[in-house]
């Protein structure tokens, strides 16, 4: 939601995080460069930390014309940038 506001409307305990779930590999090379980790599985996805940022990390699958989270309504992760976090377009859902 703060995303779509452009603005943060209070403190959060971590950072939600959705990624093409067939990238996940690669997610996780980013965590690492950064000098990051992976610190838990989850049944939806998986908690990584980056210096005091905790990231909620939960793929996206290709269901045959856009990515879908399972088990959120259809059409939950638009591919048009509809949110700004520092100035810079992202996609929310």
């Amino acid at each position: 939601i703060d995303a779509r506001l452009g603005r943060v409307t209070r403190k959060h305990d971590d950072i939600d995080l959705t990624f093409p779930g067939e990238r996940r590999g690669e997610l996780e090379a980013i965590v690492e460069m950064l000098g990051g980790r992976v610190m838990e599985e989850l049944d939806y996805g998986f908690l990584a930390e980056i210096g005091d940022e905790l990231l909620d990390c939960e793929p996206a699958w290709w269901a045959d014309e856009a990515y879908e989270i399972a088990e959120a309504p259809q059409g939950s992760c638009p591919e048009a940038a509809e949110g700004v976090i520092a100035g810079r377009p992202v996609r929310c859902n």
